[in-house]
């Protein structure tokens, strides 16, 4: 009888990781780009509202591909860096 508290916690601790792969497999996954500012005012003042990502002191950073981040890119204050 002493079993049954731990056995239930194992119980709902398996149906909870179950629920996070299916969750995890379902969901769509974020779209990202890395991004380039085009000079330092850029580099210093830019910084993307979801989770204030902004640039290092130099090179790229990466932001999710948002409708924020195309507005930036479309009026050419950050520009894409390319793959190689």
């Amino acid at each position: 009888m002493a079993d049954l508290p731990a056995n239930g916690f194992m119980i709902r601790q398996k149906f909870i990781a179950e629920r996070k792969e299916l969750m995890a497999r379902l969901m769509p996954k974020r779209r990202a780009v890395r991004v380039n500012p085009k000079d330092d005012d850029m580099r210093r003042t830019l910084k993307h509202p979801s989770g204030h990502i902004g640039f290092p002191t130099s090179g790229s950073v990466e932001w999710p591909l948002d409708r924020w981040t195309r507005r930036r890119i479309a009026d050419g204050d950050v520009t894409t860096e390319t793959s190689v």
